[in-house]
């Protein structure tokens, strides 16, 4: 896994909605902002949040016991943190920063170069295509070109569309 690709899967937000008048609500979020899951005490008739009832958390903001028992339900991945809003904010600005450095390294290059042809003679260059790529490993990846990494960590397939020509069927 990618260091750049593991800090986006194994980054998480807890956002704070509502903490006032013994009400309570808060969510814990991914990378994307989508919500994974809900922190509150709206269906508790004495105001208690269940979790901390339960014995998970010790409090409403308690990160630790937060990312236990997500962790342990399977809503996150082992190993993963959980942030408040703001540190998280903070940090997923920085992981899209880097993607773009890491990108922008890229582009110093034709994109018909291999990565095999330059990787151990630019360290800048090796440093970028190892937090891009997933699991890279020179061996499986030196083939690859500029132009396919590029796509690769846009989310796209590395293979560069080809136009096939169709022949009629004789028969």
């Amino acid at each position: 896994m990618s260091e750049l690709h593991h800090r986006q899967t194994h980054t998480f937000g807890y956002f704070v909605n509502l903490n006032e008048r013994g009400s309570f609500n808060a969510d814990l979020r991914d990378a994307d902002d989508n919500s994974l899951m809900t922190v509150s005490n709206d269906e508790s008739e004495d105001g208690a949040i269940a979790l901390v009832e339960d014995g998970y958390m010790k409090h409403g903001e308690d990160l630790s016991g937060l990312a236990s028992y997500a962790i342990q339900m399977g809503i996150i991945p082992a190993g993963s943190s959980v942030l408040p809003a703001k540190e998280f904010e903070a940090a997923i600005d920085q992981l899209h920063d880097d993607w773009q450095e890491a990108l922008d390294v890229l582009d110093n290059y034709e994109d018909n170069q291999t990565i095999g042809s330059l990787y151990d003679d630019d360290e800048e260059l090796s440093d970028s295509v190892e937090n891009l790529i997933i699991d890279f490993k020179i061996e499986d990846h030196g083939s690859l070109t500029i132009g396919q990494v590029k796509r690769m960590a846009n989310g796209e397939s590395a293979e560069t569309e080809q136009v096939q020509a169709s022949s009629p069927r004789v028969g």
